[in-house]
């Protein structure tokens, strides 16, 4: 427990979706599942190859704590040497900034009488500091109550919340839990418990590879309707298996892929949004809502659900969570209708237009410069036509 405990202490999940994000610029955020599909092949690939290591070995899991570990050192190299560093490019174009402002300053003073020279270095000193850092300077007048005002003050915001921690405890029962029912109930190998996992990478990789144009097509309602009705449908299949028909634990699982990989983009894009709307606070977001799905939702899901199976055994238990989604799925559908028919918009922070009057151009001058320029990362440039078509798509 404190092993887990201590590793979930630096998890920085949120942390490379908002560099990513930020990477990426508004103009060319719907190309996030493009570079998080990698993740997914990581994944899958390591689960097969983990579940065969144990089924060679006779459940000795000390080699792949030692591939854990392993990876998990390259991850930190990489990070440290190979991650943009947004913060040095920030700042260098901030210094020119300052030299700037500071040059106006000295001409305006030419013609102006001279103040004494206290007072004159404690005002240039102002302007290059507010020049150098101007996040700061962000950061104090959009204070954490302006944040909790702006986001938690909107019903929407609020709706996405809930259905984010929803979501992570239905997924904690199936991430955590999952491969206790098909090793005690099924009575499955460790082997199949891995393909499991890559059957629904497998369904992923499309997704978040044709992300922009599914996002362009559903929008964020109907990624996330989709999302609840494949689980559901799955968490319910599952407890219709038998060990005679364990390996249709396949087909089930290849619907998790839909189901994680919609989620996944538009929770992330929907993130994006609210960073618009609000004007800043690009890491501080991200991270609230990682907080609630892998924190909140699976911490919740995760213990619930262990006491639900060690009492009312694991079909009991996914009973209840299939139906716990599907009301969560209908509600999601009343309030998206109520939206449009009443507001003429969607549920969840969806429309271009709420973006750009929550736009705050002091704040996002240089991002508003970035995202008229390709993207930083490399190989993110589209077409022109579908470029176009999601720009300021939140």
């Amino acid at each position: 427990l404190l092993v887990t405990l201590a590793s979930q202490l630096f998890a920085a999940g949120g942390l490379l979706d908002s560099i990513t994000l930020d990477l990426l610029g508004t103009s060319h955020k719907a190309l996030y599942g493009r570079y998080r599909l990698y993740s997914s092949v990581s994944w899958g690939l390591g689960s097969i190859v983990m579940g065969g290591i144990m089924d060679a070995l006779h459940n000795d899991f000390e080699p792949n704590f030692i591939l854990f570990a392993s990876f998990t050192l390259l991850l930190v190299i990489l990070v440290t040497w190979k991650l943009p560093n947004l913060v040095q490019q920030q700042n260098s174009n901030q210094e020119e900034d300052a030299i700037s402002v500071t040059q106006q300053q000295e001409q305006q003073n030419d013609h102006e009488q001279p103040r004494n020279d206290e007072e004159q270095t404690a005002a240039q000193g102002d302007n290059q500091q507010d020049a150098i850092d101007p996040e700061i300077s962000a950061a104090n007048r959009q204070s954490i109550g302006h944040l909790a005002r702006t986001l938690l003050g909107n019903p929407r915001v609020w709706g996405f919340l809930i259905e984010t921690v929803v979501m992570g405890a239905g997924m904690a029962t199936v991430e955590g839990l999952l491969f206790l029912y098909m090793v005690q109930d099924l009575q499955t190998s460790n082997l199949l418990c891995g393909l499991s996992v890559g059957i629904n990478v497998l369904m992923e990789l499309p997704i978040f590879a044709m992300a922009p144009t599914i996002l362009r097509l559903l929008g964020h309602d109907g990624m996330l309707a989709v999302s609840m009705v494949c689980f559901f449908g799955r968490v319910y299949g599952y407890t219709l298996l038998t060990p005679d028909t364990k390996y249709l634990i396949l087909p089930l699982e290849a619907t998790h892929g839909i189901t994680f990989a919609l989620f996944w983009v538009a929770s992330t894009n929907v993130s994006k949004a609210l960073i618009v709307q609000v004007g800043a606070w690009n890491t501080t977001i991200p991270m609230i809502v990682q907080t609630l799905y892998s924190s909140v939702g699976v911490g919740l899901g995760s213990t619930m659900g262990g006491w639900a199976m060690q009492v009312y055994g694991a079909r009991a238990m996914y009973r209840f969570v299939a139906s716990m989604v599907a009301v969560l799925f209908l509600l999601h559908m009343m309030a998206s209708i109520v939206t449009r028919v009443w507001w003429h918009t969607g549920f969840l922070p969806d429309h271009p237009s709420e973006c750009r009057r929550g736009r705050r151009t002091t704040i996002h001058a240089e991002n508003d410069n970035n995202d008229s320029e390709e993207p930083l990362l490399s190989n993110a440039q589209e077409p022109t036509g579908e470029n176009d078509s999601n720009t300021d798509t939140p």
